[in-house]
């Protein structure tokens, strides 16, 4: 933190690398014309864009996904999100509070990480969230949902698995809370699209297996020139990246003259 050399992040724990003339964010670096940049980004869903912005405006953009000419391929590796809560909407004024007992696995593929990604609220000592990776093949998820106190009145969760797998892997979810039911999905049509799924009727909770997202869809890499401002003085070098599911991480500065 002191050598200023830290990343901002609204949620997805995106991975962003930069560095000037060899220099890492943070850096203060001498007058010079030669600037080459270099940026490595990875993150939990698909990267959108990644931004280059000198004094506060916009000198260099990139979209990775141009380099991406098909859906990702099994056997591979890449990530799934598994988001669940919604339910009844403010207007209802059913501010009720949903258990998630939930059991997750896979077979021909197994998972290799999982994240989570929990918010708090409501505030109650017995609620809690936990998830945990029993095996390469399985988990498990206890945890509860509501938009009392949620966040921009959203009461989903999430967690992302990543996932090496074959082309006939299957991806099974068992519910016994808030209702007991079994998903079972081939992983090649995760591929395509992702799988909604209602716990019951009008009201009720549900979840979302997201699209699987291809290792060569999270990570990106690019270089850059820039000759900095034509006016001269110092210039202020910082990185933004933006996934497709709106989520963003900022780089801290670099310095130049």
């Amino acid at each position: 933190i002191r050598n200023r050399r830290t990343i901002a992040a609204t949620g997805d724990r995106i991975s962003l690398e930069f560095t000037l003339n060899g220099c890492p964010l943070g850096s203060e670096l001498s007058p010079t014309s030669r600037r080459n940049v270099e940026i490595a980004v990875e993150g939990d869903d698909s990267v959108e864009t990644i931004e280059l912005l000198r004094n506060g405006r916009i000198v260099k953009r990139f979209f990775p996904e141009d380099l991406v000419t098909e859906p990702p391929r099994l056997p591979g590796r890449g990530n799934i999100r598994i988001q669940y809560g919604w339910g009844p909407w403010t207007a209802l004024d059913l501010e009720r509070i949903c258990t998630w007992d939930m059991r997750v696995s896979i077979k021909n593929g197994r998972f290799l990480k999982v994240k989570p990604c929990f918010q708090s609220g409501p505030f109650k000592e017995e609620l809690r969230d936990r998830l945990r990776q029993v095996s390469a093949q399985e988990l498990t998820l206890h945890s509860f949902t509501s938009r009392k106190q949620a966040y921009l009145q959203d009461p989903t969760k999430s967690f992302i698995c990543a996932v090496e797998a074959g082309p006939n892997a299957r991806l099974t979810i068992e519910l016994k809370k808030p209702s007991e039911l079994k998903v079972e999905v081939p992983l090649p049509e995760l591929t395509e699209e992702n799988r909604i799924t209602f716990t019951g009727g009008f009201t009720t909770e549900s979840f979302v297996i997201h699209r699987f997202v291809g290792d060569q869809e999270l990570a990106a890499g690019i270089q850059w020139q820039d000759e900095g401002s034509a006016s001269g003085g110092t210039d202020e070098y910082h990185v933004r990246v933006r996934q497709h599911n709106n989520q963003f991480a900022w780089s801290s500065p670099i310095w130049v003259g």
